[in-house]
């Protein structure tokens, strides 16, 4: 059987194209959750900063007062 190969059967690019899908299926719901992972860890970080940067202040200027809390800085 002497048959050149010109190129896809359309069976190779159905197929070719369903493994893309599954592919894209699972990883876009991944992607998605790193954004908003990277987002609180950011919003950590923030609070963070702020918490010290007060507490110094704070030292600095002999106040013996703090915040509770800080949670309005950034509500994770």
């Amino acid at each position: 059987m002497d048959k050149k190969s010109d190129g896809f059967i359309i069976v190779e690019l159905i197929i070719v194209i369903a493994i893309l899908g599954i592919i894209v299926t699972i990883a876009v719901p991944r992607l998605t959750g790193f954004k908003s992972m990277t987002e609180e860890r950011v919003c950590v970080a923030n609070r963070k900063t702020v918490e010290g940067m007060y507490s110094a202040l704070l030292n600095e200027n002999n106040h013996e007062d703090s915040i509770e809390s800080f949670d309005e800085v950034c509500p994770v």
